[in-house]
This record gives C-alpha cells, sequence and structure tokens, in this order.
C-alpha cells in the first residue's frame, strides 16, 4: 500500500511602497510504504521534495524561468 507525503511551502516578499507578492506550493507524492521502516530514507525524501518546493517558490517570486525538462 503506498503512503502519501505531502509537503508545503509559501513565501512573502515585500515590494516597494509597502506592497508585497506571495508564493505557495504544495507538492504531494505517493511512495511505497516500506519507507516508513526506513526513517532515514524518509527524511531524506521528504527534505528533497521541500527543497523542491521551496527552489519553486524562490523561483517564482524571483520571475525565473525554469526548464520543464533536464537540458541535454
Amino acid at each position: 500500500m503506498p503512503l502519501k507525503l505531502a509537503v508545503g511551502w509559501c513565501r512573502k516578499k515585500g515590494d516597494s511602497n509597502f506592497g508585497s507578492r506571495g508564493a505557495s506550493i504544495l507538492l504531494e507524492v505517493e511512495v511505497d510504504s516500506g519507507l516508513m521502516a526506513d526513517p532515514v530514507k524518509l527524511q531524506e525524501r521528504i527534505g528533497a521534495l521541500y527543497a523542491l518546493a521551496r527552489s519553486s517558490v524562490e523561483a517564482e517570486l524571483n520571475d525565473v524561468k525554469v526548464p520543464l525538462t533536464e537540458p541535454s
């Protein structure tokens, strides 16, 4: 039976004249439930998802275009 992981990240960035912009993301993935027996691997997977969420929000706030595919 798969295990569902949900990781979210949000951030607000101040703009000039007391304005602000915000971005948020929620990633939801299914992983092998066997990861519950290996807390280290589970934590690594969760950490990787948080890193992806954080970098995606930062890219959105900084208007960075992220390629959909990896370069050859």
